[in-house]
């Protein structure tokens, strides 16, 4: 058992490693109920997005009372979204986790039984984009090992952002052009249009040899 929950511990330790170029990340708080045992659950969870394509990973604590007992979750899951096209996304997954349970033993007065335990869960939910912006979720958890039989839980991302983008590479430089060139008004047809070189002059008429000669006789 103390074998099992070190492996847990080790690997949500090592996890959050695989979010260091999250494009979305959030936070926010959650409640719900948990089965086996009976108990109330509130906690808190933090979320970062893009470790791998759709897959988030959400660590999450979580404090569950009643039934004459307390536990102390510590979980790591991971969520896989589906792409619906609309404002609902749901998601599927799984994680791991490790509990810290006191029972109140009522024969022996004062007397509390602790005992650290690990399991796993499998998960389906879905989150909502509401108008102002935050994210609201729904999710049950089928536990397996010595994790809550189940668990339905609540709760918003308050804070969801996108993180910002690297920003665009500045535009190059426009390339020199030749001005533009003046159209022609019907009053100055015959003027050369702006920007435009002179035309050159006209070459005198050539005569031929027996013409140039005819007139210098005469």
């Amino acid at each position: 058992m103390l074998r099992r929950s070190l492996l847990a511990l080790a690997i949500l330790a090592v996890l959050p490693a695989t979010s260091l170029a999250d494009p979305f990340t959030a936070w926010g708080p959650q409640f719900g109920f948990s089965s086996g045992p009976d108990q109330f659950v509130v906690g808190g969870h933090l979320k970062w997005g893009g470790v791998a394509p759709s897959l988030d990973f959400v660590p999450s604590v979580d404090f569950a009372f009643g039934d004459n007992s307390s536990v102390v979750s510590v979980n790591g899951d991971f969520h896989y979204r589906l792409d619906t096209r609309t404002q609902w996304r749901p998601y599927l997954g799984g994680g791991v986790g490790v509990h810290f349970v006191s029972i109140n033993n009522e024969e022996s007065r004062g007397s509390d039984n602790t005992n650290t335990v690990s399991g796993g869960q499998f998960i389906a939910g879905a989150d909502v984009l509401a108008k102002t912006g935050n994210r609201f979720f729904a999710e049950m958890k089928l536990g397996f090992s010595d994790a809550p039989d189940m668990k339905v839980m609540a709760g918003l991302h308050p804070h969801a952002h996108r993180a910002a983008q690297p920003a665009p590479p500045h535009p190059a430089p426009p390339t020199p052009h030749e001005p533009p060139r003046r159209s022609r008004s019907l009053s100055g047809a015959g003027a050369p249009a702006f920007g435009a070189h002179p035309a050159a002059p006209a070459a005198p008429p050539r005569w031929p040899p027996s013409a140039a000669l005819c007139c210098a006789h005469s």
